[in-house]
């Protein structure tokens, strides 16, 4: 007679250490043998370790065959599955027919299914679903479960509906730092920086204490506000309650023109910064008239990455702010003898379902004059609005 416990903890093991979509064949078998297939902690440690292998397709069919009609279906199999699709990238969206497919053969689900099916409906969209599943929530009584609520909120400002957000987060009966980052978060994703900075004040009257998530959403919308004090504020905080400090933190740096705070905070990262950091910095040199040192930090950048052409074209770009054309030519002329070119802008945009993309100094589009003339036009709307090309605000 076979062991129960010891088997079971025998397939943990083997599928703990289970790193290949073969192994895991052979696992399933030796599960069907020992006679362990609807075992909770097996089933769930194989759906787990299914995920891991990029084959949660795999353990999804094993757990509801299609063939089988008198499979046993319940809540805990398609909450297993749920979860784990809605925690991979590539397939919230099978989590979200999972859930339909859930409710399509009777299974109830229960607080633990709706804080992933909603993570799938923001992963890829779902408002109309989404709003669906918020009425089941209601129907069902759960609308006392922080987690549901908290996920519902970061749902509905995924799928860019901050108004039915800022509702369910107004009614919760209570907040945790999750809340308030999801509802600050999603302020500041839509653009909603002022909204996003006055809810952070209102949650300094609160016990609550932000987290890194939080700081970090409230540091982004400074950024977009250009709220150097607040963000000053906001350092010292992290700092005197030793949260951990984020790269917003050096963004807002480098937006508002102090450059040299934004170099003092590159030079005590605990991490060496990477060339996307420095050329920021060296972008923000230029902008804010700090040439010289823009100079040194993109020279260094070159001398680090001599065969990147984006290094030259900053450097370039420094030159031609001083004025100093001599120096621009002779970086110029670097580039052409490496055989490098400024690669052109690009953009692109969607009319119609078609994709339509224009190339920085292209005369050959069929509707070069249109687009030209339409540019035109928006130039001489966006300057009667007040806008002037490379003006910095005091």
């Amino acid at each position: 007679m076979v062991n129960k416990r010891a088997a079971e903890q025998q397939c943990l093991y083997l599928l703990q250490t289970c790193n290949t979509l073969i192994n895991l064949t052979q696992i399933h078998a030796q599960i069907l043998k020992l006679g362990l297939q609807n075992n909770p902690l097996v089933l769930t440690k194989f759906t787990q370790t299914s995920s891991d292998l990029n084959a949660i397709d795999y353990a999804s069919f094993i757990l509801f065959p299609p063939d089988n009609k008198t499979h046993l279906y319940d809540t805990f199999l398609y909450n297993t599955v749920i979860r784990a699709y809605a925690q991979t990238n590539q397939s919230k969206i099978t989590a979200v027919d999972m859930y339909k497919n859930m409710v399509r053969n009777e299974v109830m689900p229960n607080k633990f299914t709706y804080p992933f099916v909603l993570k799938a409906c923001a992963g890829v969209g779902r408002l109309n679903l989404g709003e669906s599943v918020h009425g089941i929530v209601v129907k069902f009584g759960f609308v006392g479960d922080i987690h549901v609520l908290n996920t519902m909120v970061h749902m509905y400002c995924c799928c860019g509906n901050v108004e039915n957000a800022r509702k369910v987060f107004d009614e919760m009966p209570k907040c945790d730092s999750v809340s308030w980052s999801a509802m600050i978060g999603g302020y500041a994703r839509m653009g909603m920086s002022t909204s996003a900075v006055e809810l952070f004040r209102e949650m300094q009257t609160t016990r609550v204490r932000p987290d890194e998530v939080t700081m970090v959403s409230v540091l982004s919308a400074c950024c977009d506000l250009g709220a150097l004090d607040m963000g000053k504020w906001i350092e010292n905080y992290i700092e005197r309650e030793k949260i951990t400090k984020s790269i917003e933190l050096f963004d807002l740096f480098s937006r508002a023109g102090l450059v040299k705070e934004a170099l003092e905070f590159v030079n005590k990262m605990p991490i060496d910064p990477n060339p996307i950091i420095w050329r920021t910095l060296t972008a923000a040199c230029r902008l804010h008239g700090e040439l010289s040192l823009g100079e040194t930090l993109t020279k260094q950048l070159i001398e680090n990455e001599p065969f990147d052409e984006s290094n030259y074209v900053l450097l370039s770009n420094i030159y031609g702010k001083m004025c100093n054309w001599q120096k621009k030519t002779t970086v110029r002329n670097m580039m052409g003898e490496k055989g490098m070119r400024k690669i052109p802008g690009r953009s692109m945009i969607e009319v119609d379902n078609k994709i339509y993309e224009f190339i920085a100094g292209d005369t050959t589009h069929d509707l070069y004059k249109e687009i030209h003339d339409m540019i035109d036009e928006i130039n001489i709307k966006i300057k009667m609005g007040g806008y002037t090309s490379q003006t910095l605000l005091d």
